[in-house]
């Protein structure tokens, strides 16, 4: 990890690079301290290679994030930290690292659903939805949005759609689209809507607000049996 970095996808972990080997049995999750807009995060240190320590950790949400690591971690020979350089080596303050990392992530949501309060089976409805995006990065195309029919018990695909304009933070678009609803459904129908229904568009744990029901049914009814 450099001093600040900026990162616009998921992050789990973080890398922290020594100019040699380290002890591994010097580490200690309390010379990690690693704080966000929640405050402070809980992480698990360990040596990933001769001289590369890894920081694990739940996926950051969006935000700015502060680390500040050591300086009880020792080289092969017991000697501490020494971020600044001088005759003195373990500093409490002067030899601790710190650094400073920017979490860019898109959070896409449907925010609004508007369908036909009824409609015949086999014909075509209009659906229109509105995605906004709450993330703190633009969310790039391509993503695609998945509409279903569902019950109490049940749902049924209606269609796919894919995107390909970019949403701006905080930027919100509305889309209309005609669906066939399918045969043999009759009753009332909830219409879910999932937008970026591939996981196309790094989210991180805004992942699972991607889904949104219609606040209400569209009642679907068969046509009239006739003789002609």
């Amino acid at each position: 990890m450099s001093q600040t970095g900026q990162v616009s996808r998921v992050v789990q972990r973080i890398d922290l690079t020594f100019d040699t080997p380290i002890n591994s049995a010097s580490l200690d999750a309390s010379d990690a301290v690693l704080t966000g807009p929640a405050g402070a995060i809980s992480t698990t240190v360990q040596a990933v290679g001769e001289n590369v320590v890894g920081l694990f950790f739940a996926t950051l949400s969006p935000g700015d994030y502060t680390l500040k690591f050591g300086p009880g971690v020792t080289d092969l020979a017991g000697n501490p930290m020494n971020q600044d350089g001088d005759a003195t080596n373990g500093e409490a303050a002067q030899d601790v690292f710190t650094g400073q990392l920017s979490v860019g992530l898109a959070d896409l949501q449907v925010s609004a659903i508007t369908l036909p309060a009824e409609a015949l089976i086999g014909q075509p409805v209009e659906i229109i939805w509105t995605l906004v995006n709450k993330g703190n990065t633009p969310a790039v195309p391509p993503w695609s949005d998945t509409l279903v029919l569902r019950d109490n018990s049940s749902e049924q695909f209606l269609a796919s759609f894919l995107h390909d304009v970019s949403l701006a933070v905080n930027q919100s678009m509305t889309f209309t689209q005609s669906v066939i609803l399918p045969g043999r459904i009759s009753g009332q129908r909830f219409v879910a809507i999932r937008t970026d229904s591939s996981d196309q568009v790094s989210e991180g744990a805004d992942e699972a607000n991607n889904e949104t029901v219609s606040k209400q049914p569209i009642n679907i009814l068969a046509p009239d049996l006739v003789v002609t």
